[in-house]
């Protein structure tokens, strides 16, 4: 007489590990997981300057589209910007920007802004709204951060 000699009771877990398929799955991502848990969080690196509100373009019926005009004031000495007269006054190192923040919109205002990149052509908007636009062809500049000085 031959007897059965099987278990009683089949675990769950030795049936997974019966197939090679979940087997090299779970140890995939067991690899995948162990390699994630060290990473510091992604911190993007901001380039900072010190700049001045000079003025604001007009091409839009609605002001709170139109672009703000700033003088840079690059403390390595870099050329950032382009020469520009606004209102008769010469300036140097002018960028454009849609991101000022509301409480930092008004000429002469001193500021700290933080960005990442330079726009890589100069922005000249095709389509205004207004009778008679005021635009000026300079570099766009993203503000990601910025505070009042």
């Amino acid at each position: 007489m031959v007897q059965d000699v099987r278990p009683i009771f089949k675990s769950p877990i030795s049936n997974f590990f019966r197939s090679k398929y979940h087997f090299n799955s779970l140890v995939l991502l067991l690899i995948f997981l162990n390699s994630c848990n060290n990473k510091q969080p992604f911190k993007l690196e901001l380039l900072s300057v010190d700049a001045t509100v000079i003025g604001k373009e007009n091409c839009y019926a609605n002001p709170n589209n139109d672009y703000w005009l700033l003088e840079l004031e690059p403390a390595d000495g870099k050329v950032i910007g382009d020469e520009v007269e606004v209102g008769g006054i010469l300036y140097k190192h002018v960028v454009k920007t849609k991101g000022l923040p509301n409480d930092l919109k008004k000429t002469g205002q001193h500021l700290r802004i933080g960005y990442d990149v330079l726009s890589s052509k100069r922005v000249l908007v095709n389509v205004c709204d207004v009778s008679s636009p005021v635009q000026y062809e300079v570099y766009e500049i993203p503000i990601l951060a910025s505070e009042r000085l």
